[in-house]
């Protein structure tokens, strides 16, 4: 099947009628674009981790950081855990294949990691069938016919966690300027692209499918330490800017934990702030920006400090002129 892809891509691979619903020229172009972004830092980072696994060769042995001395001495704890994470006492990993997929979800299992790095051979059609095998079965339409017996998932199946390839591997079937594409960049961001159910349109499509889970991702990133988090957090907030996805409103912090619905009238927003969390959380909500813009430090408005206990929700709602709560579930719980 021919694509016309955009200027400097190259794929060596066959593009079958599946592939090119996870292949389009919209979401091709669209990791292109990461790439060509993020692709000086990728290097840095190699070139920093070739240079400590020298070091490390050569007898210095690891340590932490020296300027995070201070996080690690004082009284620290990691970000609650969402609803989802909280029984993990039988999680199983597997490759991407279509059977595999319907199998583990239907195990009773509680997470199935769908590996596409260890446990899949890194073959061009793995690779591509894992994407679409994977964007089925959280649409939950994904279904085997083989040999005269057939799969489709339980009601109850176990919660999809997603391993893409690490941001150390190339794949060679696709060039970018004469180089190979950089796994990192694909994967679940291709999934979130692709043009399935929109084909013929012009523009790609982010798809949003409800199912009460968050999206839940194993990145592996050997590239040591913790100089690769803003790396790793700046191609997410560029993939998410691409896809015209924009807070209607902002809740602090950001937590895997939290739930937020909005709907929007003329004059107010609607906002349901749900926890999923096992512990209590004072959270706040603002608006963003009237101009639409950035949600960085310091260009959002103070917003409304609310008290959430763990497995509940809350109800506010905002002016959406002036950003300040109108009206609240609970009075007098918001400052």
């Amino acid at each position: 099947m021919s694509e016309t892809y955009p200027g400097g891509v190259e794929i060596h691979g066959p593009i079958t009628a599946e592939f090119a619903q996870i292949l389009s020229p919209e979401a091709v172009a669209f990791v292109a674009k990461l790439c060509r972004r993020f692709e000086p830092r990728r290097q840095e980072l190699l070139a920093a981790r070739a240079a400590r696994q020298k070091a490390f060769d050569a007898g210095k042995m690891p340590d932490f950081l020296p300027d995070t001395a201070n996080i690690r001495n004082s009284d620290w704890k990691i970000a609650p855990q969402p609803a989802d994470m909280l029984d993990r006492r039988v999680e199983i990993t597997g490759p991407t294949d279509r059977k595999m997929v319907i199998n583990a979800l239907n195990c009773g299992a509680s997470v199935f990691m769908a590996d596409f790095e260890d446990a899949d051979t890194p073959t061009w059609h793995n690779m591509i069938d894992g994407q679409i095998n994977l964007r089925d079965a959280v649409r939950r339409n994904i279904a085997l016919d083989q040999e005269g017996k057939k799969y489709k998932l339980n009601d109850k199946t176990a919660v999809l966690m997603a391993r893409p390839r690490g941001w150390h591997l190339n794949e060679k079937h696709l060039l970018i300027d004469g180089k190979p594409f950089r796994l990192g960049f694909r994967g679940d961001k291709l999934e979130r692209v692709d043009t399935a159910s929109v084909r013929g349109e012009a523009t790609a499509t982010l798809h949003r499918v409800t199912r009460g889970h968050g999206v839940i991702l194993w990145l592996p990133l050997p590239v040591e330490l913790s100089d690769s988090a803003e790396a790793v957090a700046s191609v997410y907030r560029t993939a998410l800017a691409h896809a015209a996805v924009r807070p209607t409103v902002v809740v602090t912090p950001e937590d895997p934990g939290l739930f937020i619905g909005t709907t929007t009238f003329a004059d107010a927003v609607l906002v349901v702030v749900a926890s999923e969390s096992s512990a209590d959380m004072d959270v706040r909500v603002s608006l963003p920006p009237a101009t639409g813009g950035t949600t960085a430090t310091g260009q959002v408005a103070p917003g409304t400090a609310v008290h959430l206990q763990a497995g509940r929700a809350r109800l506010l709602l905002l002016d959406r002129k002036s950003g300040r709560v109108v009206g609240m579930d609970g009075e007098g719980e918001g400052k």
